[in-house]
């Protein structure tokens, strides 16, 4: 398995959301029509892509809420 730093994880986790949020705004301008469920499936897509890589292919590595070290 591939190990990934926090920093890593908090980034992959931004630009997801930031994506995300960016594919629900286009579907609200341009079919503001749509319901719902067909509006955040599309959206959430990307978080869950990034979720399931995190338990799947980083599953050794440490969690955001891990406490780091702090050299004294």
């Amino acid at each position: 398995m591939t190990t990934a730093s926090k920093d890593a994880k908090l980034v992959a986790i931004a630009v997801a959301m930031g994506f995300g949020a960016l594919v629900f705004t286009l579907i609200e301008i341009f079919a503001p029509e749509t319901g719902l469920l067909e509006t955040m499936a599309p959206a959430m897509l990307p978080i869950s892509i990034v979720m399931i890589a995190d338990l799947v292919g980083f599953a050794d590595s440490p969690t955001l809420g891990d406490p780091e070290e702090v050299p004294e």
